[in-house]
């Protein structure tokens, strides 16, 4: 299992646990009644809650940590949870199912989070049926200050960056946008939709997103970048991953930006169905033979 301390913060004795509905009404009343350092545990069960706004140093978990325990449904009336000017010690959010959140028009972003100026720990979560302009799922840039984002065991299932409007369709499953770094371990990413990047869009001219154990599946972009659209400028990495059967005007799988490259280890892809100017480099060599196996195209191979 893997545990994420709050960083930058003092410990504090007298820190306690907040308990949804016992304690506190709503998921937002817990959060409103805590400070950094405390937690808000949720009761399992349905809560129909929008637009909740999280803090700076508080864990919010469900009973059991696991995300069939606790459904958070927005009911199409707002996004699910937003991470907005939530720096310095990072926020936690574990074990929930976040669905029918809805960020479109003068919401913009983050269907299921949003993530804006902020650190955040993200694990154990489902982002199932969520929707927005940019990241379905999940939405993280920042403005003037950095935004940081681990998201760990989480699966992203059935969302969509709507592409009938005509500025917006990006990231169906994750957007990392400017001034933000996302870091997806053991994640899987399925079945998801947008214009570009069904599965995830990155667009940043520094601070690339990073793979590691993942699952990039079943995604659609009705133009690029079917599973994995990169047009930020630097090096991404991806390890241990599969990417596969997604579908995509061009690049189904996957399309790379001429400023930026991709390094996958350990990966099962298929490069044909890749496409970009960008450098991509498989390196399979030092791998498991069952991973090795399940990789096509050139092993090791430089493409351009």
């Amino acid at each position: 299992m893997l545990w994420f301390g709050l960083v930058g913060l003092p410990d504090r004795a007298d820190a306690r646990t907040w308990h949804v509905p016992a304690e506190a009404p709503t998921i937002q009343a817990g959060i409103d009644s805590a400070v950094a350092g405390d937690v808000v545990e949720v009761a399992c069960g349905t809560y129909l809650e929008d637009n909740i706004k999280m803090k700076r140093g508080i864990v919010l978990r469900s009973a059991t940590g696991q995300p069939d325990c606790v459904t958070i449904d927005a009911l199409q009336r707002d996004r699910v949870i937003d991470c907005k000017f939530v720096p310095g010690g990072a926020a936690e959010i574990e074990g929930f199912t976040l669905t029918n959140g809805w960020a479109l028009g003068q919401h913009l972003n983050g269907g299921g989070i949003r993530c804006y100026n902020a650190s955040v720990q993200i694990r154990r979560c489902h982002f199932v049926g969520n929707e927005a302009d940019f990241g379905g799922g999940l939405f993280c840039a920042g403005y003037q200050s950095y935004t940081e984002v681990t998201v760990t065991e989480c699966l992203f299932l059935g969302n969509r960056a709507t592409w009938e409007t005509t500025n917006g369709g990006f990231g169906g499953g994750v957007f990392a946008g400017i001034n933000a770094t996302v870091h997806l371990v053991a994640c899987r990413l399925q079945e998801n939709q947008a214009t570009n990047g069904g599965g995830l869009f990155w667009l940043n001219p520094f601070h690339p997103p990073d793979l590691t154990h993942c699952t990039v599946v079943g995604n659609q972009a009705s133009q690029a970048g079917g599973g994995i659209c990169l047009r930020g400028s630097g090096e991404v990495t991806v390890f241990n991953t599969d990417i596969h059967q997604n579908s995509a005007q061009t690049g189904a799988d996957g399309f790379v930006r001429d400023t930026c490259s991709l390094l996958l280890t350990c990966c099962a892809v298929d490069l044909a169905a890749w496409a970009g100017e960008g450098e991509i480099t498989l390196d399979n060599a030092d791998c498991p033979v069952s991973q090795e196996s399940r990789s096509w195209g050139a092993v090791k191979a430089l493409y351009q």
